[in-house]
């Protein structure tokens, strides 16, 4: 009864322990988040930590360091809600993280090659993988070739359904396609009367 007891004490508290660690972890995931959003697209001092973060993920990520903090924060909540397959989840959205930054980045850095770094930075990252890419398939190749890595980062962090995105569109093409007939055959009825 005893032995009972004490392992009900030790399991409440390991509860505890864990909804505590839990909290703590989304709250932190959060405001480091929330305070990355603000060094990102704030101007101004951020502190001795701040500032050089900000130019180091500008530098290395270019004009895609905007997105990163939303595509970590995603992240993070996802582990949070996946707590039960940890090490899997953070492994797949960490190569999903990746590959879209990696990717964007290319096609901003082919971009820039083309009109000019002043409006398309892709960092040094984009700058590298567009070397690269050009160099190994040609500009065509790098665009497309960046683009099936976008595509399979898309699928590798949101997990999103082709088959199901690719049948709600094409019920919407062909739902327009109905209206647009309908409505052509309801204004040549009346543009053109029958006999009388």
């Amino acid at each position: 009864m005893r032995y009972f007891a004490k392992n009900r004490v030790s399991a409440q508290g390991k509860k505890k322990t864990s909804a505590l660690s839990y909290v703590l972890y989304w709250a932190g995931a959060f405001a480091f988040s929330v305070w990355f959003i603000w060094v990102l697209f704030t101007s101004g001092p951020h502190g001795f930590i701040g500032d050089p973060v900000a130019k180091a993920f500008k530098d290395f990520l270019g004009n895609t360091a905007y997105l990163f903090p939303f595509i970590f924060l995603y992240g993070l909540l996802a582990i949070l809600a996946n707590l039960k397959k940890p090490h899997k989840g953070a492994l797949t959205l960490t190569a999903g993280i990746l590959m879209i930054l990696g990717s964007l980045s290319a096609v901003i850095g082919l971009l820039g090659s083309r009109f000019g770094p002043e409006r398309f930075d892709g960092g040094w990252l984009g700058y590298f993988l567009e070397q690269t890419l050009s160099k190994m398939f040609g500009g065509v190749g790098a665009g497309l070739f960046s683009a099936v890595i976008l595509f399979a980062g898309i699928q590798l962090l949101f997990k999103i359904s082709w088959q199901k995105v690719l049948k709600t569109v094409s019920s919407a093409v062909m739902e327009d396609c109905r209206s647009w007939l309908s409505a052509r055959r309801a204004s040549r009825s009346c543009w053109n009367p029958p006999a009388s």
